[in-house]
């Protein structure tokens, strides 16, 4: 999945469905043991507060609370996946001591 569309002629609230959208499809992925890359959705959420703070008050004051639930769904995915990216790196290091130890008990003949 593509980052959200930062067209300028795109409204705030077509910009917040996007990256909506992206943060249920990296949970999704995430669920499913893969991963979505969050670093380049900064650059997302950073054109979307920009376009809020351009609204009217009572406009903008709509995404207050839209904001910060968006901002805890994105702490806790990315939460998940640093214990996920830990796992993983913990069963590569696992494997690769196996694989040494593995080779360390070999017979002579089979180290060639």
């Amino acid at each position: 999945m593509e980052t959200p569309d930062l067209d300028p002629a795109r409204s705030a609230h077509a910009l917040y469905a996007d990256i909506e959208a992206y943060i249920a499809e990296a949970t999704r992925l995430m669920d499913e043991g893969k991963f979505l890359g969050l670093d380049e959705l900064g650059v997302s959420v950073d054109a979307l507060c920009n376009r809020i703070l351009n609204l009217r008050a009572d406009e903008a004051r709509q995404f207050v609370v839209r904001l910060e639930d968006m901002r805890g769904r994105l702490d806790v995915l990315q939460a998940a996946m640093g214990l996920m990216k830990n796992k993983i790196s913990d069963e590569i290091s696992v494997s690769t001591k196996r694989q040494k130890a593995a080779r360390a008990y070999r017979p002579p003949e089979e180290k060639k």
